[in-house]
């Protein structure tokens, strides 16, 4: 976890805004896409396509008078200007498959750079036929064109506009299809599971998944039956805060947002949605056998932990485990490895980043940080200490190295 937010905030993200984009999905989406890791992949890919389109309109009619602008401003329009003149978003994903109380809730924390890059080459490719496969010449120098400020109008239309292309594409790909016997007025709609039977694992894993998303056993003789939460005095039902929509069980929040130079803020950003799903300091061990996991914060209905037994807490666990060699950490735009800017955009971040190890082995490439390092960004406590004996004290005293 931390490994990876240092890379990311010192050698990925230049110095430019970063503002984090949350996505949540309806209860019915949440065993599918946990049990089909590929449409998951399709969903994200969307969301940031969606998040780009977005971006793009909101940016590029800001290009310098001396850069050609596209002439319109429709996802269509928009995407062929971008083969020509390329310009993208930076964005890195995390995939997040728990709540508070270790229940199933697949979601997205995106960090998406608050603007975009686009190159200040004179249209390197723009000579280029549409006949011509040969690789596109890398982008020597990319500038950045920073978003106008957010508004709830505009999250509004990017959630609108994912649903809609979301419902479009399920039904395309075939994992929406209509209900059998159901009348042309009222159309509806069913998640399409796939052909093959499922085996015993399979229906077992579905089984687990089921009962961590309804928080109720799934094995053993209390099978069906609800978790013992603990409840507090219910508090009233709190409105929806700034850059915060809800649209037919989807969510997407974008309050979160981050200053160009706060690189502590960033690297603390990149940690948080790298998170793992277990926070040990609230997981109790009690007397009677039973586990007792404490939330976050205390719940809209005044929940405020739940108990579990030894093999309930098993279940959970086995239903927040990621599907195999898929990774929960996505890059995509000027950050992902194929694109045309990333290599100058990178360049830029290591050239701006100040804040090195000192003691790092003499290497062409840094690979790993020392674990001296990494504690010090986790705990902000210099751990490089030297011991020194006291003779007037008899008793060791401790003091910071040198540099």
């Amino acid at each position: 976890m931390a490994q990876a937010a240092l890379h990311q905030s010192r050698e990925m993200v230049p110095h430019v805004p970063v503002r984090q984009w949350v996505l949540t999905f309806p209860a019915p989406l949440h065993i599918f896409l946990a049990y089909r890791p590929e449409v998951m992949t399709e969903t994200l890919a969307l969301f940031v396509e969606c998040l780009r389109y977005t971006y793009r309109q909101r940016c590029l009619p800001q290009l310098p008078a001396s850069t050609q602008r596209p002439r319109r401003y429709d996802p269509d329009s928009l995407r062929t200007y971008s083969t020509s003149h390329p310009n993208d978003i930076g964005a890195i994903t995390s995939i997040q498959r728990s709540t508070d109380a270790l229940s199933l809730f697949p979601h997205f924390h995106t960090l998406v750079t608050d603007g975009v890059f686009f190159s200040k080459d004179q249209s390197p490719s723009s000579s280029r036929s549409q006949w011509n496969f040969t690789p596109a010449p890398e982008v020597k120098e990319a500038a950045f064109i920073e978003a106008p400020p957010l508004t709830e109008e505009v999250i509004s239309e990017v959630l609108v506009h994912f649903k809609y292309r979301l419902i479009k594409r399920f039904v395309r790909r075939g994992h929406l299809r209509p209900i059998e016997g159901a009348d042309a007025e009222n159309l509806g709609f069913t998640l399409h599971w796939g052909h093959d039977e499922m085996d015993e694992e399979e229906r077992q894993l579905l089984k687990c998944y089921a009962a961590s998303t309804t928080l109720k056993h799934a094995f053993g003789a209390q099978s069906g039956d609800p978790l013992s939460i603990d409840y507090t005095t219910r508090l009233p039902i709190k409105i929806k805060g700034p850059l915060c929509v809800e649209l037919d069980g989807f969510g997407l929040h974008a309050a979160t947002y981050v200053e160009a130079q706060d690189r502590d803020r960033l690297a603390q950003l990149c940690r948080y949605i790298q998170r793992p799903p277990i926070a040990q300091d609230r997981l109790v061990s009690m007397s009677d056998g039973r586990f007792y996991y404490a939330f976050k914060r205390t719940w809209a209905n005044g929940a405020r932990g739940i108990f579990f037994e030894g093999g309930d807490l098993m279940e959970r666990l086995a239903a927040l485990i990621p599907a195999p060699r898929k990774n929960i950490t996505r890059y995509h735009g000027v950050f992902a490895p194929r694109s045309k800017l990333q290599k100058c955009v990178t360049q830029a971040a290591q050239r701006q980043s100040r804040r090195y190890a000192v003691a790092v082995r003499k290497r062409r490439k840094t690979y790993w940080y020392l674990w001296a390092e990494l504690m010090r960004h986790t705990f902000i406590t210099d751990v490089l200490l030297r011991v020194q004996f006291d003779e007037k004290y008899k008793g060791f005293i401790f003091a910071l190295c040198c540099a």
